[in-house]
C-alpha cells in the first residue's frame, strides 16, 4: 500500500510539474497575482493527490508556496528544483506515514491553524473550504481550554494521586495483617488455642492486640479514601463543566463567523450535534481520564515499583508478557479510531435527517409525508446502529483480549509465587501483598483498557469539534487590521464584470460578466425570471459571498477591502419570508440596534403599522413569538421585520418584495413608511410583482443564463421599448415573475 501511495503521489506531483512546460525556459516572469493563481491551482492538485495519505505534502507545499507568494521573477530552473525537492519529500512522507500510525495510539494530532492556506474538500459535505493546516496535539488543545483553571487542575491531580497512594497502601497493610495472623497460628499450639477460647475478656484482648495496629491502619486508609474520593469527584466535576463551557463557546463563536457557503453545505442539525453530543462526550471522557486514567496510571506505576521491591523474579515474569499487550493495543487501537470516526459521521447524518424533518414540519404535514420521514429516519438510524454495534463489538473484543491476557498473568504469578512459598523463599504475607498489588495493577490496567475504548470514541468527537474551531472563514467578519471604514458613506454601488458561482455548485455559473452601476440615493429594482441571479446580487452586496472574478465597490472602495462587520451594520435587509428569533417582539425589533430605547422601538413599530396588533397581545412587546415566529401570521412577522429595519436606520436597503405578505390596507401604510425610510438612501428592490416597482428610479431586467441584463430604464422607458419588460406586463393576468 505504501508503494502505491508513493507512486500515486509522485504521479500527481509530476502532473502538476507539467504545467510549467509551457512557460519560458529561461524565466518565469509572472506577476504576483498570476503566481498566486498558479499556486492555488498547484496546492489544490497537490491536496487531491495526497488526500488519502494524511497531509504528507504539507511541509513540501508550504516550502513551495514561498516561491509563488514572492513578487520577484522566478526562473524555470528554480521552479524545477523546487518540484524535484517536492517529489523527494513526497516519497519520504509516504514512508513516514506508515510509522506514524503506530505512534498516535492515544494522543493523535489534529490539523489546525498554521502557515499554509489550502483549499481542501470536506469529506462529509464535499464543500471547498479554505483552512490553515498544521498538526496540533489534542493535549495542547485541552491545555488551552483548562490552563486558566490550573489551580483547580492541580487540586484534582493531588487528590487523585493521594487517593491512588491510599489504594497502593492497602496491599501492604493487608499483608501485615495476614502475617500477624499467620504468625499467631504458627506459634500457638492446639491446646493453647482451646484454652484461649475459655479465657477472660482481658486475655482475649491480649490475644487480639497484635491485630489492632494493622486493623487501625486499614480503617484509616478506608476513611482517607472516602474523603479523597468525595473531594476528587467534586473538583473534577467543576473542572469538566468549565472545559465544556469554554469548548461550546469557542465552537459556537467559530460557527457563527463562518461564511454562508459553509452553512450551505451542512445541515444545521449536524452543527447542533457538535455543540451538544460531541462536546458532552468529550467532557465525559475528559472527566474519566482525570478520574480513572490518572488514578490508574498512578496505581500501575506504584504497583510495579512495589512488585519489584517484593519479588524481582515474579515481576520479571510479568514484564515478559507486557510487550504482547502493548502490540495488541497499538494495532487494534489504530483500527478502532478509524472505525469510531466513521460511526460518528453516520450518526451525525442520521441526526441531520431528523433535524431537517422537524425543521420543515409544516411541509411534512402538508404533503402527508410523516410515514415517509419516519421510514427515512428508520433506515438512517438502523445504519447508524449497525456501525455503532460493529464498533462496540470490536471495543468489546479489545477489552476481552486485554482482560484475558491480564488474567493469564495473574495465574502465572500464582503458579510461580506458590512454588516460592512451598520452597520457603517467600512467606504467605508477602505473597498476599504481591497478589493484592498484582490485582490492583490488573484492575488499573483493565480500567485503562476501558478508558482507551472511550478515548477512541471521544477522539473522533474531539477532532470534529476542533476541526470547526480552527476553521478560518474566507470572508472574515472582524476587521483584519487595515480594513476600511468610510467616514462618509454615500451609498454608490458598482458591480464591475462580476463572475459568480455558489461554492456548493461550482460548475453552475449564476453571474457572468455582470456589471451594474447604482447611484447613491437611488432606488434600483431587479426583476426577471426565477434563477436569473436577482437574490445573488443582494448576497454579493452584503458580502455573504465574494465574486470569483471582478469586484463590487461602495463609493469606489472594493468590498473585500472594507470592514465586513462595519459594512453589514449599514445594510438593511428585508426578506420576503422573514424568520424571527424565539424571543420577545421587542427583542426581535431591537436585534439590529440592541441599545435602542422602548420609545424608539414603539416608534419603529408604529411606522411599520405593527403597534396596533402588538398592543392587542396580553404581554404586548414582551410577547414571545415562538420558534421562527411561528405564533404570528405571515403579515405580522413581516411588519416586525420592517420595524427592525426602520429602527436600524441603514444607509443601504435591500428589499426582497418586503410588502408581499401584507393585506391591502397594511401594505399601503407600510409602503408609505418604507417610502419615507428610503428617502436619501440607496435601495435595491428584488421584485416579484411588477406593480410594486413602477416608481423605481431604474428597473433592471435580468435573464437566463448567467444573469444577463436584458433591459434597463424607468417603467415608462421600458414600456415604450415593448421588449421583455413590456411582455411581462401584457402576457398573463397576474403579473407574477416567480
Amino acid at each position: 500500500m505504501c508503494r502505491n501511495g508513493i507512486r500515486s503521489n509522485s504521479s500527481g506531483v509530476l502532473a502538476i510539474a507539467r504545467q510549467l512546460q509551457h512557460g519560458s525556459s529561461s524565466s518565469f516572469q509572472s506577476t504576483a497575482s498570476a503566481k498566486r493563481s498558479f499556486h492555488a491551482s498547484f496546492v489544490g492538485n497537490l491536496w487531491r493527490s495526497s488526500l488519502q495519505h494524511h497531509h504528507r505534502h504539507h511541509h513540501a507545499a508550504k516550502h513551495f508556496s514561498k516561491v509563488f507568494n514572492s513578487s520577484r521573477p522566478t526562473s524555470a530552473t528554480t521552479l524545477w528544483t523546487h518540484l524535484g525537492t517536492l517529489t523527494l519529500v513526497s516519497r519520504i512522507h509516504s514512508w513516514r506515514r506508515d510509522r506514524f500510525v503506530l505512534s498516535t495510539f492515544i494522543f493523535p494530532t489534529a490539523w489546525a491553524d498554521g502557515s499554509l492556506a489550502v483549499a481542501r474538500p470536506n469529506l462529509a459535505s464535499g464543500q471547498q473550504l479554505t483552512q490553515k493546516q498544521q498538526p496540533i496535539s489534542l493535549i495542547h488543545e485541552i491545555w488551552q481550554l483548562i490552563r486558566r483553571d490550573w489551580p483547580l487542575l492541580l487540586a484534582v491531580i493531588l487528590s487523585t494521586v493521594a487517593g491512588a497512594l491510599a489504594s497502593l497502601a492497602l496491599p501492604r497493610v493487608m499483608g501485615q495483617l495476614v502475617t500477624v495472623i499467620s504468625q499467631s497460628l504458627t506459634t500457638a499450639s492446639p491446646t493453647a488455642a482451646a484454652t484461649a477460647a475459655t479465657t477472660t475478656g482481658t486475655s482475649l484482648a491480649a490475644a487480639l492486640a497484635p491485630l489492632n495496629r494493622p486493623a487501625l491502619r486499614l480503617l484509616a486508609l478506608f476513611l482517607a479514601k472516602g474523603i479523597l474520593t468525595f473531594t476528587h469527584i467534586s473538583l473534577v466535576s467543576q473542572l469538566g463543566e468549565n472545559l465544556a463551557h469554554r469548548l461550546r463557546t469557542q465552537l459556537f463563536d467559530s460557527l457563527v463567523h463562518q461564511d454562508l457557503a459553509f452553512f450551505d453545505a451542512r445541515q444545521s442539525s449536524e452543527l447542533v450535534a457538535r455543540l451538544t453530543a460531541d462536546v458532552q462526550e468529550f467532557k465525559h471522557t475528559f472527566k474519566q481520564c482525570v478520574t480513572n486514567g490518572l488514578r490508574s496510571v498512578t496505581e500501575v506505576t506504584g504497583s510495579v515499583l512495589h512488585l519489584l521491591h517484593l519479588s524481582p523474579v515474579l515481576t520479571a515474569t510479568l514484564a515478559g508478557s507486557m510487550p504482547v499487550l502493548y502490540l495488541i493495543g497499538t494495532l487494534y487501537g489504530a483500527y478502532l479510531r478509524r472505525l469510531s470516526r466513521k460511526a460518528k459521521d453516520v450518526e451525525a447524518s442520521a441526526l441531520g435527517s431528523a433535524g431537517e424533518a422537524l425543521g420543515n414540519i409544516r411541509s411534512v404535514k402538508a404533503y402527508a409525508a410523516e410515514d415517509r420521514e419516519v421510514a427515512k429516519l428508520h433506515r438512517a438510524t438502523r445504519k447508524s446502529a449497525a456501525w455503532n454495534q460493529y464498533l462496540g463489538m470490536h471495543i468489546g473484543a479489545f477489552q476481552a483480549i486485554t482482560s484475558t491476557s491480564i488474567g493469564s498473568m495473574i495465574l502465572l504469578v500464582l503458579y510461580v509465587g506458590g512454588a516460592q512459598v512451598a520452597q520457603g523463599a517467600m512467606d504467605p504475607g508477602h505473597l498476599m501483598t504481591y497478589l493484592m498489588a498484582t490485582q490492583a495493577a490488573q484492575r488499573s490496567l483493565a480500567q485503562l483498557g476501558v478508558l482507551v475504548g472511550q478515548l477512541i470514541k471521544a477522539q473522533a468527537a474531539a477532532v470534529r469539534v476542533f476541526e470547526f474551531i480552527h476553521m478560518q472563514p474566507e470572508i472574515p467578519v472582524a476587521a483584519p487590521g487595515q480594513a476600511v471604514r468610510l467616514s462618509d458613506l454615500r451609498g454608490e454601488l458598482e458591480f464591475s464584470h462580476v463572475d459568480f458561482a455558489y461554492p456548493t455548485r461550482p460548475d453552475h455559473v449564476v453571474l457572468r460578466n455582470f456589471s451594474l452601476h447604482v447611484p447613491a440615493g437611488s432606488v434600483v429594482a431587479l426583476c426577471g425570471a426565477s434563477g436569473s441571479g436577482k437574490t445573488t446580487v443582494s448576497g454579493l452586496l452584503e458580502r455573504f459571498y465574494d465574486p470569483l472574478k471582478g469586484q463590487v465597490t461602495v463609493d469606489g472602495v472594493d468590498l473585500r477591502d472594507m470592514d465586513t462587520k462595519w459594512w453589514r451594520e449599514h445594510v438593511g435587509y428585508l426578506a420576503q419570508q422573514p424568520v424571527l428569533f424565539s424571543s420577545t417582539i421587542k427583542d426581535n425589533i431591537k436585534y439590529g440596534r440592541p441599545d435602542a430605547t422602548d420609545e424608539e422601538v414603539e416608534q419603529a413599530a408604529r411606522a411599520a403599522n405593527a403597534h396596533e396588533f402588538i398592543s392587542g397581545f396580553a404581554d404586548g412587546y414582551e410577547t414571545v413569538v415562538g420558534e421562527r415566529g411561528a405564533s404570528l401570521s405571515g403579515g405580522q412577522r413581516q411588519r416586525i421585520a420592517i420595524a427592525a429595519a426602520i429602527l436600524k436606520n441603514p444607509k443601504i436597503l435591500i428589499l426582497d418584495e418586503a410588502t408581499s405578505a401584507l393585506d391591502t390596507q397594511s401594505e399601503r401604510l407600510v409602503q408609505d413608511a418604507l417610502n419615507k425610510l428610503m428617502h436619501g438612501r440607496t435601495v435595491i428592490v428584488i421584485a416579484h410583482r411588477l406593480q410594486t416597482i413602477q416608481n423605481a428610479d431604474m428597473i433592471v431586467v435580468m435573464g437566463k443564463p448567467q444573469g444577463q441584463i436584458l433591459e434597463m430604464g424607468t417603467h415608462a422607458q421600458l414600456m415604450a421599448m415593448k421588449g421583455t419588460y413590456w411582455k411581462m406586463h401584457t402576457v398573463g393576468t397576474a403579473g407574477i415573475l416567480d
